[in-house]
């Protein structure tokens, strides 16, 4: 379990280890709303570098835009999505995720599982959400792109592949 919640957090932080009466309602619904809905990956940056996102691809053999799928809901609350998520080790997974505005166009994201706990602030920005993480020196980048439905991935072809390339891992 802890290694499903480890490889939902490494993909997320991947290599690098979100005045008036009447019209208040109005603009709070409307900032809220560009938030709202379905976002999925669109780029990932490790010190400047863009080559990452190829790596990211070549390395596990599909795209960014299904690795890191989210949906934020009115209600605070938000799923996220992977295919990796339907894995046999992430059966039965609890994952809590909770999402808040910090301002205008700030926001944060919470994932919860497993009694940890990992909170990512994202930004507003050119229409995308951008979430900016430093650690040990190193500074990635995530960029997710709002999305109408996300993108489709064939984990059925996914698993042959990786079987005939590999074998079966229970050999």
């Amino acid at each position: 379990m802890k290694k499903l919640i480890s490889l939902s957090m490494a993909t997320l932080m991947l290599v690098g280890c979100m005045v008036g009466c009447g019209k208040k309602d109005d603009d709070d619904k409307e900032k809220k709303n560009k938030f709202i809905g379905k976002w999925e990956c669109d780029d990932l940056l490790v010190d400047g570098d863009s080559s990452t996102k190829d790596l990211v691809t070549g390395m596990l053999g599909m795209p960014l835009n299904v690795l890191i799928q989210i949906t934020i809901e009115e209600d605070g609350k938000a799923e996220m999505s992977s295919p990796l998520f339907e894995l046999e080790e992430a059966e039965g997974t609890e994952m809590e995720v909770s999402w808040k505005e910090l301002d205008d166009n700030k926001m944060e994201l919470k994932v919860a599982a497993d009694g940890e706990e990992e909170v990512l602030e994202f930004e507003y920005k050119d229409d995308k959400l951008v979430s900016v993480m430093e650690e040990d020196g190193s500074v990635t980048e995530m960029y997710l792109v709002k999305v109408d439905e996300f993108t489709e991935f064939d984990m059925e072809k996914w698993e042959q592949d990786m079987q005939d390339s590999f074998g079966s891992l229970a050999e």
